[in-house]
């Protein structure tokens, strides 16, 4: 069911930004139905439209949809620091060889020995 989702997520993210492609695949596609049913001129004797006064009505829509909802990005927020943040100051005291003192005297530790070991033995 995750994959359903995930690949239908996937497909309207690459679908959206090709609206005006896709209105004229499905106008072509019901070119036929949109010329009876919905065409403006398709009781006017003698009209040549055959619907592409709908599909010229539904571009329009579309276009002026993006319009109210243009693409912006929104601003990003400043996180740089300041050059006083940049500045190391040493503690009083405190060398390299302290600080690395934890990490070179700790024991070693092994995933081998913690992990994979043989099962016990049963008396």
């Amino acid at each position: 069911m995750k994959r359903f989702v995930w690949i239908w997520l996937f497909i309207g993210a690459l679908v959206q930004p090709c609206s005006k492609t896709g209105l004229y695949v499905l106008f072509r596609a019901n070119q036929t139905y949109i010329a009876s049913h919905l065409c403006e001129k398709r009781h006017v004797p003698g009209a040549t439209c055959q619907g592409k006064c709908y599909l010229k009505k539904q571009l329009a829509k579309d276009s002026a949809s993006k319009q109210r909802h243009p693409r912006t990005l929104a601003p990003t927020p400043d996180l740089s620091l300041p050059a006083s943040f940049l500045i190391a100051i040493p503690a009083p005291g405190l060398t390299a060889a302290t600080c690395l003192a934890g990490y070179l005297n700790r024991p070693a530790f092994s995933p081998q020995r913690s992990i994979f070991h043989p099962p016990p033995e049963q008396a």
